[in-house]
């Protein structure tokens, strides 16, 4: 796997990148941006594994918990909750961003956006926001 690395002022960055690639075509499919992710969020790498329905749900984990949500195939938006307590919500995190693949290898399936976190995991008025980026497991290293 290539080195994701620390994303917090690159959030923008990733999504305008994001925007060009997918101006240019490529999968839109929901199978194929179903699959596991490596993740980096704010520097904190795990795993993402997503499952799509026909509808467009999602469900699956990141960093081993479970996660809800919608997945777009025609502009490849993808939001989701990360569900870390279902008693204290303000320690879930809302994931939003965009699956791409890579131009020059489409079997490199690769997502990115921002993250909403609440006062249960450290969140307050200014400080509530950052980036994540992931790539599919069939990326080269």
């Amino acid at each position: 796997m290539r080195q994701i690395g620390h994303l917090a002022g690159r959030s923008l960055v990733a999504l305008i990148f994001a925007s060009a690639v997918l101006a240019t075509g490529g999968s839109r499919s929901a199978n194929a941006q179903a699959g596991t992710y490596t993740i980096d969020g704010n520097g904190f790498l795990g795993s993402l594994t997503l499952q799509i329905d026909g509808q467009g749900n999602v469900t699956g984990t990141v960093y081993g918990q479970p996660i809800f949500g919608f997945y777009d195939a025609g502009s490849r938006h993808l939001i989701f909750e990360r569900v870390i307590s279902q008693t204290d919500l303000s320690q879930n995190q809302i994931f939003d961003g965009y699956i791409w693949t890579i131009q020059n290898d489409p079997n490199c399936v690769e997502a990115g956006g921002t993250f909403q976190f609440f006062s249960g995991t450290g969140g307050n008025a200014v400080f509530n926001r950052q980036g994540w980026r992931a790539e599919g497991s069939s990326c080269p290293p």
